[in-house]
């Protein structure tokens, strides 16, 4: 009975045409290993827990904001501290930008998108616990 040439062999150099002489081809070694499937979420599923995700990030970065006139009042802050307040938001938004806006390229949006979260999960909860200014203004930032 005759050899299946398979895709993973090539002919030998006595018989070049003949599918009983062939020989495995070697694997290439310079490849590196596979990783484990993984299962995959669709894509409707992937758009609503981003969008889930960015909803909830808008809300605990914009929830602080009708709360500072009730600080102005309470703290007896005027306009320049408020504006350094927002400044310092600014500013730590650029900087996280600056510094860590490539880690996404890098290791994934996925792997990046938690700990988004939970860093403007924490800072709300810095602007809930510490009601003094450098509370607020690290919470804003």
């Amino acid at each position: 009975m005759p050899a299946v040439p398979t895709p993973l062999s090539r002919p030998t150099a006595d018989a070049p045409g003949d599918p009983t002489h062939r020989i495995p081809a070697p694997a290439p070694a310079d490849l590196p290993p596979r990783a484990p499937a993984r299962r995959r979420a669709s894509h409707a599923t992937g758009f609503w827990l981003v969008a889930v995700a960015f909803t909830v990030l808008m809300a605990f970065g914009t929830a602080p904001t009708p709360l500072w006139p009730l600080y102005e009042a309470r703290d007896h802050f005027g306009a320049t501290t408020v504006t350094v307040a927002y400044a310092s938001m600014v500013v730590g938004a650029a900087a996280a930008f600056l510094g860590l806006g490539h880690l996404s390229d890098r290791l994934g949006r996925r792997r990046i998108i938690v700990p988004a979260l939970l860093v403007g999960i924490v800072a709300s909860v810095v602007l809930i616990v510490w009601r003094d200014l450098p509370g607020l203004i690290a919470g804003r930032s």
